[in-house]
């Protein structure tokens, strides 16, 4: 089972779908751990004991199918300023009328949009749709949308008996073999990779701090507090709790990734920092065109945070093993994603600074993955030649221009940034012993050691039931360079997000 924020619910340019849920680690995971069935035809139509919440396939009565705030299709289909409303509408559609066809009134991957290390141990269905409702009367779709996503995804079918369980009381009622969690992003350092907030900023607005279980915030205090507190206490509570759990063999919790690694945050001096030349001596926030400059001392600085963090939240779960436990595993993402920092070293116009060494370099793509040319993806922002990428292989070979591995709102990754995650996890499983299957090639031609081995799997027709007309190659779909010139009414999400 998974559990996590919107990195494990597959959201991608803000929002999520049943296509994108199906794209998310934890789903990359489950898929070599052969808890998903897929044949020799890439079919995953078959047996699957892994299930993803199963979100509206198409758009009914006007209603989106897409849930979130979806930058690849926004000014086009919605209008900016009805931008909450729709939202607002589109989710009681998901939770007040809406039930999965499956019939399933659990499931395995419970990550959802914008969840905290709180949400894990003290929210619940009930207290996130009250929420929700206190936010739809407001008018702020995007509060709504956290709230009502998490409690679809926690009780899809609206069960009474699951409306007071929090997605750590599930994982014990479940009792899954292993247990894979991504939290601690909106412990509030998503703020300093999305608009430059420092570690002694607060960590939410006040409306977020809705109450929770145990007398509990749902969100509270400065990012500093909220991190090095909240996070590591309830870091340490789901692995207590775990350890009561029979059956459970190995829990893998995720650390957090440096704010200088998303796309957001791009380097626009030629100049070093003095304190370390890895860092650019100011940085630009580049969502929507933006033009907010913030100096690299900030920036070198959160990191220097943000990596004392995971060193004490690597120490709190090692020091969970013992006889007896599961084997807790704490997964170095950022240094898995290190290697791939391109943007690590440039300059302001995109070629390396003097005295900086240690930049990553860009992620190849090829034959691997099924693609009649060879392209490199990086972190930059995503920059697009066309209105789509990826409608065909030799498209996306054509239109992509620079970044790739995040998708549009440049703070979540795109598929192949996802598949790059799913790996850290998987060899960490491997490195433990706790790789249940042997790694094989199912007989087309893909390298199973590469982190994008038998992708070609996942994106053939018919490679899954979760959209039955997607018969597209698709990695990230845009509406192009031309809408992202429309900045006037692009900043509207901007307040949108930031409100």
């Amino acid at each position: 089972m998974a559990l996590g924020d919107s990195i494990y619910n597959g959201v991608q340019s803000g929002r999520i779908n049943w296509r994108l849920a199906e794209w998310s680690p934890p789903v990359y995971v489950a898929a070599r751990l052969d808890t998903i069935e897929v044949d020799g035809v890439a079919d995953r139509t078959g047996k699957r004991s892994f299930y993803t919440p199963q979100y509206p396939i198409l758009a009914t009565k006007g209603r989106n199918a897409e849930f979130g705030a979806n930058l690849e299709a926004v000014p086009g289909l919605l209008g900016l300023f009805q931008l909450d409303g729709a939202l607002a509408r589109d989710l009681k559609y998901l939770t007040d009328v809406y039930r999965p066809p499956n019939g399933r009134p659990l499931v395995e991957n419970l990550a959802f949009s914008g969840a905290n290390s709180v949400d894990l141990v003290a929210m619940t269905p009930r207290l996130l749709r009250s929420a929700a409702t206190k936010a739809i009367k407001r008018g702020k779709g995007r509060d709504a949308f956290t709230y009502l996503n998490a409690a679809f995804v926690l009780n899809p079918m609206r069960l009474d008996c699951l409306d007071d369980m929090t997605p750590l009381d599930q994982v014990a009622l479940r009792k899954p073999r292993f247990v894979i969690i991504n939290i601690g992003a909106n412990n509030g350092i998503w703020r300093a990779g999305f608009n430059g907030s420092r570690f002694d900023d607060p960590a939410c607005n006040a409306v977020e701090a809705v109450p929770a279980q145990k007398g509990r915030s749902r969100c509270s205090g400065t990012i500093r507090q909220f991190l090095d507190g909240d996070l590591r206490a309830d870091i340490r509570t789901i692995m207590a709790e775990l350890s009561k759990v029979d059956g459970i063999e190995g829990v893998y919790i995720n650390g957090l990734i440096r704010p200088s690694r998303v796309a957001n945050l791009v380097p626009t001096s030629d100049q070093s920092l003095v304190e370390d030349p890895a860092y650019a001596a100011t940085y630009r926030l580049d969502l929507f065109g933006s033009k907010r400059v913030i100096p690299g001392t900030q920036v070198w600085q959160t990191d220097i945070d943000v990596d004392g963090v995971n060193r004490r939240l690597k120490a709190d779960v090692d020091a969970a093993n013992g006889p007896g436990r599961p084997k807790f595993v704490f997964v170095d993402i950022d240094a898995a994603m290190a290697p791939i920092d391109y943007k690590r070293c440039l300059g302001s116009t995109g070629t390396p600074r003097a005295g900086c060494n240690d930049g990553g370099k860009p992620f190849p793509l090829g034959k691997d993955l099924g693609l009649t040319c060879s392209v490199s993806v990086n972190n930059l922002p995503a920059r697009i030649n066309g209105n789509q990428l990826g409608s065909r292989r030799d498209d996306f070979c054509k239109a992509i221009e620079s970044g790739g591995l995040f998708s549009i709102d440049n703070m979540h990754p795109s598929s192949i940034g996802y598949s790059l995650i799913a790996q850290a996890v998987r060899e960490s499983m491997l490195a433990n012993g706790q790789f249940p299957i042997e790694i094989i090639d199912r007989g087309h031609g893909c390298d199973p050691k590469l982190p994008q081995s038998c992708t070609l799997l996942l994106v053939e027709p018919g490679y899954s039931t979760t959209d039955s007309n997607l018969r597209r190659y698709e990695l990230l779909s845009t509406v192009g360079e031309d809408n992202r010139r429309h900045l006037n009414r692009m900043r509207k999400i901007v307040d949108f997000f930031q409100d």
